[in-house]
């Protein structure tokens, strides 16, 4: 059964030397159909929401295990399919931040890194984006990496404005710290060389400039001032011309058109507002994530930089 072959998938890799190169799936349950990955990773998902130390601990090798297994794609997009409608929404922000981590440094994820790279302005990285966008609203900050390695920048300049709405918690302001030393790594050097052209990417400095406000005065935001101001003046001074003149459409502008903004941006409020919701509804003291829970989102800076 599927149950069956995704807690031995799991248990499996949880053992010394079961990791992905030895992991096999058993009793012939490979879910080599829409079908059969469907349940797999439904018993998957229910599997690490009952051992939330086996997620913990484990979870990103199962999921890396899978991938080298049955390819990343089919499995970030089950997956992701199933969190849409989880009703336990700590597992939900919590798998997601695992499965955010894998897909932005491991190199099982190699191929889906390197879709969404290729940005929202390619059909194949818009339809990757709007399958995985749904779950990743479960945690605003593992969507806003996604959308600047997506080239989705002005929806990330959006989604900074809406953390205007969240209850700033350590643990939040902890992964936005990641994902400035994220942004300094290898795995956003594009993002980077897009600010050598601020006229042609000018929702990246605004949605940059907007994560610099949201942090307090710490190492990470000189780091990320000390990156901004390394943005040419003349390319400034282009883009200020620029916003004088009728906008002009290019064809990555129309590939991305093909996504409802508006659409992905309701269900982000959406998908806030059950958070919010869950959090009024529970005692003082008791729906707050510690600091260790939220520094588990991003990968630290020495595992970014190795990716």
């Amino acid at each position: 059964s599927a149950q069956h072959s995704a807690q031995h998938s799991a248990q499996h890799s949880a053992q010394p030397g079961g990791g992905a190169s030895s992991l096999k799936l058993q009793d012939g349950a490979a879910p080599d159909g829409t079908d059969h990955m469907a349940a797999f990773c439904e018993q998957l998902l229910a599997l690490l929401r009952a051992e939330r130390p086996l997620l913990e601990r484990r979870g990103r090798l199962i999921v890396a295990a899978l991938c080298e297994t049955l390819g990343p794609r089919g499995i970030f997009e089950t997956l992701a399919r199933g969190l849409t409608s989880e009703g336990d929404l700590d597992f939900a922000s919590q798998m997601v931040q695992a499965l955010n981590v894998l897909v932005l440094t491991s190199a099982e994820a190699l191929a889906l890194r390197s879709l969404l790279r290729k940005g929202v302005g390619t059909a194949e990285g818009a339809a990757l984006f709007r399958t995985l966008y749904p779950a990743w609203c479960h945690n605003p900050a593992s969507l806003l990496s996604m959308c600047l390695v997506a080239q989705a920048y002005e929806h990330a300049a959006e989604l900074v404005m809406q953390f205007a709405s969240l209850e700033i918690t350590l643990p939040f302001l902890l992964q936005i710290d990641k994902l400035v030393q994220l942004v300094e790594s290898p795995i956003f050097t594009h993002v980077r060389l897009h600010l050598l052209e601020p006229e042609q990417h000018p929702h990246l400095l605004r949605a940059l400039g907007g994560i610099l406000m949201l942090l307090p005065q710490s190492p990470a935001f000189h780091t990320l001032q000390a990156r901004l101001a390394a943005v040419p003046e003349l390319g400034i001074f282009r883009l200020q011309l620029e916003a004088r003149k009728p906008s002009k459409s290019t064809a990555s502008d129309a590939a991305a058109s093909s996504l409802d903004w508006r659409g992905l941006l309701q269900t982000y409020k959406q998908v806030q507002q059950r958070h919010a919701d869950r959090l009024l509804e529970q005692p003082r003291g008791a729906g707050g994530l510690d600091a260790s829970s939220g520094a588990r989102g991003l990968p630290s800076e020495h595992t970014a930089g190795r990716a």
